[in-house]
């Protein structure tokens, strides 16, 4: 698999050539608690997922009504939100995942892929690298890559 630098990612998604500015980082474990560094070396403005969908429960609120429709709904409302960049980088989203079953994850996955389309913002998604049983297919994989919207790192250390 050939995946392109966050770096490149990040300015295609800036570029506006895509019709959905959503992307994808498989983030090495060492990178992992250090999101918003890497946010600001992308001049990116960096959302942590449980923040974000703390801040929109009611008080008293026992269960957040996880599906793969309302995490897609809170992204859609970080993009179209009004921000500091133009793009933003959203980390945590793995803690969500984590609660649907794999069916709702592959159609969560599906819909960022293909929903979203000309956003104020672009979105660029950390995952894991080694969360393999909450990432998009080894094929939904391949359609990221090949429309350059999937970045990895590789850590030499």
């Amino acid at each position: 698999m050939a995946l392109g630098t966050p770096a490149e990612v990040v300015a295609l998604l800036r570029s506006h050539l895509l019709r959905v500015r959503t992307a994808l980082w498989l983030m090495p474990m060492v990178y992992l608690g250090r999101e918003e560094e890497e946010a600001v070396r992308l001049r990116l403005e960096a959302a942590d997922l449980r923040q974000v969908w703390l801040k929109t429960l009611p008080e008293g609120t026992k269960f957040i009504g996880l599906s793969p429709e309302r995490l897609l709904d809170k992204l859609d409302h970080i993009t179209e939100q009004p921000g500091t960049s133009d793009c933003v980088l959203v980390y945590n989203i793995d803690l969500f995942l984590a609660r649907l079953r794999q069916a709702e994850r592959q159609t969560f996955w599906e819909g960022l892929f293909t929903s979203l389309p000309h956003r104020q913002r672009g979105l660029l998604v950390v995952m894991p690298q080694r969360a393999s049983d909450l990432l998009p297919t080894p094929d939904q994989l391949t359609l990221w890559e090949r429309e350059g919207r999937l970045a990895g790192t590789f850590f030499a250390g």
